[in-house]
C-alpha cells in the first residue's frame, strides 16, 4: 500500500513539474524578440531628445515591452522628465511631449578648441534648411564686394559645424550657432550687414575652408591652422 501511495505521489509531482516546464516554454516561445530604444549618454530632466541621443538595443525578450519604444523617431523631440543612464531603456513614463508654451528647445555641442561660437538669428538667414540640426556641417553663402564695388553672392565659409540651435515649440529654427574663428566671424557679420545669408547643409563633414575676400582665393583650414592659399 505504501509503495502504491509513493508511486502516486511521484506521478503527481512529475506531472506538476512537466506542466510548469511546458507553461514556461510556451510563454517564452510566444514572446517575440524586439529591439528597443536606449540612450547613448546620460540624460537629465529637461533634455530634449534628438536622434543623436538614441540608438536601438540588440534583440531582447522583455516582459514590459509595451512601456518601451521600438523606433527612434517615436522618441525624438520629447522631453526627459526623469534621469536616464547611458545605455538605459527609454520608458514612456520617463519622457513627455508636453513642452510649455513658448519654451525653446536647445541642444548644444562644446565649442572646438581655438574657435568661437557665432550665433545667427532667423533674421540673418533667408531660410533655415529643414535638414539643419546640431552636429550638421554647412556652407555659408553671403554677399561680398566685388572689385567694382558691387555686391556679389559667394560661398564665404565651407563645412562649418552647427554647435547649437534653438527651436520654439512647433516652429522652425529661431537661431543657429556655428563654430568659426575670429576672422571668419567678422567676415560673416559684414556679409550679413549687406543682405541675408544662406546656409547649405552638407551630406557629411567636408574639409573646412573660407573665402579670402580681398584676393578672391580659398583658404583651406584644418582645425584652426591655415596651411595655404589655393586659387579658385
Amino acid at each position: 500500500m505504501k509503495k502504491e501511495v509513493t508511486i502516486f505521489i511521484i506521478a503527481i509531482a512529475s506531472g506538476l513539474i512537466a506542466t510548469v516546464l511546458v507553461f514556461n516554454f510556451l510563454r517564452s516561445a510566444g514572446r517575440i524578440q524586439s529591439r528597443y530604444v536606449v540612450t547613448k549618454a546620460d540624460l537629465l530632466p529637461g533634455d530634449i531628445l534628438t536622434s543623436e541621443d538614441l540608438t536601438l538595443s540588440k534583440p531582447l525578450n522583455v516582459t514590459n515591452g509595451k512601456s518601451l519604444f521600438v523606433a527612434v523617431q517615436d522618441v525624438t523631440g520629447q522631453k526627459v522628465i526623469r534621469n536616464i543612464s547611458k545605455g538605459g531603456f527609454v520608458y514612456r513614463s520617463n519622457v513627455t511631449r508636453d513642452i510649455a508654451s513658448g519654451e525653446v528647445q536647445k541642444k548644444t555641442l562644446p565649442i572646438p578648441k581655438g574657435m568661437r561660437a557665432l550665433t545667427l538669428s532667423q533674421n540673418d538667414i533667408s531660410q533655415m534648411p529643414n535638414l539643419l540640426d546640431v552636429g550638421s556641417y554647412v556652407d555659408v553663402i553671403g554677399y561680398t564686394l566685388a572689385v567694382s564695388g558691387e555686391k556679389e553672392m559667394r560661398t564665404i565659409l565651407g563645412a562649418r559645424q552647427v554647435i547649437s540651435k534653438e527651436v520654439p515649440e512647433g516652429g522652425t529654427s529661431e537661431s543657429v550657432t556655428l563654430a568659426v574663428d575670429p576672422a571668419e566671424a567678422e567676415m560673416v557679420i559684414q556679409s550679413a550687414s549687406r543682405g541675408k545669408l544662406q546656409l547649405v547643409v552638407l551630406e557629411g563633414t567636408g574639409e573646412p575652408w573660407s573665402l579670402n575676400v580681398q584676393s578672391g582665393s580659398v583658404e583651406i583650414i584644418r582645425g584652426v591652422k591655415r596651411e595655404g592659399m589655393f586659387k579658385q
